[in-house]
């Protein structure tokens, strides 16, 4: 029995986003810098989101191939 969720394609989907957004986070395109100050982001952290949303896509991709813990 596969522990990998059925379907699979939202996952890849969801992290296929996870990634554009992170690409579009390196260097904030105008709505997203506008975003990110309405809700005053502080522009020091700005750097910290692109590792956070890569690392999030990486997850979602590999918790389709590493199999679950059983306890």
């Amino acid at each position: 029995m596969s522990s990998a969720p059925d379907p699979s394609w939202p996952v890849v989907v969801l992290a296929a986003i996870s990634l554009v957004d992170a690409i579009i986070c390196v260097r904030p395109v105008p709505f997203v810098a506008e975003c990110l100050e309405a809700v005053r982001f502080p522009r020091r952290y700005w750097g910290f989101l692109t590792p956070i949303k890569l690392a999030a896509a990486a997850g979602l991709v590999l918790g389709l191939w590493i199999p679950t813990w059983r306890w």
